[in-house]
């Protein structure tokens, strides 16, 4: 498990040890981005 589920948000653990939490309402394709490491990529919160 790479988090844990609350009724608005979720908690993701990174690779560096640090937890941060998302909404449920953020898209798959942003949490998705996160989850690959190192890929040169910029994600873009809304």
């Amino acid at each position: 498990m790479l988090g844990s589920s609350h009724p608005d948000s979720f908690n993701v653990l990174f690779g560096d040890g640090s937890v941060h939490s998302f909404s449920r309402t953020v898209h798959s394709r942003i949490v998705i981005r996160f989850a690959v490491a190192a890929d040169g990529e910029v994600v873009e919160l809304p």
